[in-house]
């Protein structure tokens, strides 16, 4: 049940990704919802949240219950003369009035301590005016603001990952592919070799030179299968699942009509990036926190009301209930110069903090041109691949004609389709890093949205 709360909870942060291909958009849906280090931003954001309520909960009327009872023996007494004082009067008293009306007393030696006494209330209390109360809640809203930014910074860098994953795991899939394709060819290639042997057109040696170089191409279908797996198990790992959970191919993106494959459009610009929104939130706090240290020296003023009883036994109807209210007042005068030094330390952390937004800004747009430049050049290096491809498929198409002909020798043909599976997986390769090229251009970009959350409301007094 909480996985699943927390999914939905999770569900306002995901952002709206650009039209990629549904099995993309899916893995990309799922890590951002199971992703480990997703929860544990997640779980962080909900720390910042709940300190922000208890921060405004100081605000509310607070209600407690107190109660004492005491028991004493010995300590400081009093005593009090009073037979001394009263038996004369009251033997005269009895003289006149021909009676006993007036008895004798006795002294009267009382105990400071109160022994057996009982003092149980409800108490009520609200603050009138606390300014560091007020600005310890402005201060938990900006750190609320600055946990959003830090998950939509995670958010980016792990839909780049994923991304880049699935395209080493189409790349590799590709190569096997066109291997696997090339393993066929080598067969038929084989297989045409051997009526040539037998009609005496070619030599015994050109077996050899095929049979070497389907070996060759064995050992290079065994690394791209291991890389393959390697590039599941990533993906997996994102996603928070089993290593072993199959992954869906759609090789859709590989195509050259895809809208990933295009040129790029659109001016990025740095104020998008959530890295910087984070550390002015962080600048903020140290402002709220300069703030608060200056109003410690401010008087802090609150009312209570009492509604109990006390008195000497519990006895309720003894005349022992009450109701008392009445105005706290506190004001620190001198605390030996802490909050000056206090403010001292938030002014040198507004500085580092600047100074670390000037080098972010700077870094970021280091960032952005230099993924720019290696997604022109992918481009680039993309378009040369395309035709040195169409070149090796011609001349593979020619050499094989002339090979059955018995025109080319042997190592011609093995050279040819040697060429173009070379090419083929160029091709397929450079499609697959312009991919991934993209992918880290629209991370440093910024130019997907990432739609706004729900939070508590700010409102500092």
């Amino acid at each position: 049940m909480k996985k699943w709360l927390f999914i939905l909870c999770l569900a306002g942060f995901l952002p709206h990704v650009h039209a990629q291909t549904p099995v993309l958009d899916q893995l990309i849906t799922e890590g951002l919802a199971s992703n480990a280090a997703m929860q544990q931003a997640g779980f962080r954001l909900n720390q910042q949240i709940a300190a922000l309520q208890e921060a405004k909960g100081i605000f509310l009327p607070h209600l407690s219950l107190m109660a004492d009872y005491t028991l004493a023996q010995g300590g400081r007494r009093i005593d009090l003369p009073v037979g001394t004082l009263l038996n004369p009067v009251y033997g005269t008293l009895n003289q006149l009035t021909q009676s006993q009306a007036f008895p004798q007393i006795e002294n009267v030696s009382e105990q400071f301590l109160p022994n057996n006494f009982h003092d149980s209330k409800i108490r009520t209390s609200m603050p009138l005016f606390n300014r560091t109360a007020s600005l310890n809640a402005a201060i938990r809203a900006e750190a609320v603001k600055g946990a959003e930014a830090a998950i939509r910074v995670y958010q980016r860098k792990l839909i780049q990952a994923i991304r880049e994953a699935y395209f080493q795991w189409l790349k590799a899939g590709e190569g096997i592919r066109i291997l696997k394709s090339a393993e066929a060819l080598l067969h038929d290639n084989l297989q045409l070799t051997e009526r040539l042997i037998q009609q005496g057109l070619a030599l015994p040696a050109a077996r050899l030179q095929v049979q070497r170089d389907l070996s060759a191409l064995n050992s290079q279908l065994s690394e791209l299968q291991h890389q393959e797996v390697l590039a599941t198990m990533q993906i997996n790992f994102l996603l928070n699942r089993n290593a072993e959970t199959p992954v869906t191919r759609d090789t859709t993106m590989l195509q050259t009509t895809h809208p990933w494959q295009q040129t790029l459009s659109g001016n990025p610009t740095m104020n998008q990036r959530e890295e910087l929104q984070e550390l002015a939130s962080g600048l903020q706090q140290t402002r709220l926190a300069e703030r608060l240290h200056r109003a410690s020296g401010l008087p802090e003023l609150a009312a209570f009301a009492d509604l109990g009883f006390q008195g000497f036994g519990f006895n309720l109807g003894d005349r022992q209930a009450y109701a008392l209210g009445g105005l706290s007042l506190r004001w620190n005068l001198f605390q030996g110069n802490q909050s000056r030094y206090r403010q001292q330390q938030a002014r040198f952390q507004q500085q580092e903090l600047t100074s670390k937004t000037d080098e972010t800004q700077r870094l970021l747009q280091l960032e952005l041109e230099q993924a720019t430049r290696k997604l022109s050049q992918a481009t680039t290096q993309l378009n040369a691949i395309n035709e040195q491809l169409k070149l090796a498929e011609e001349l593979y198409r020619l050499t094989q004609v002339r090979y059955q002909q018995g025109q080319a020798l042997p190592i011609e043909l093995s050279q040819a389709l040697q060429q173009y599976t070379t090419a083929k997986i160029q091709q397929r390769l450079s499609l697959t890093d312009r991919l991934i090229a993209r992918a880290e251009w629209e991370r440093v970009a910024a130019q997907e949205t990432l739609p706004t959350t729900s939070k508590p409301s700010n409102r500092t007094r």
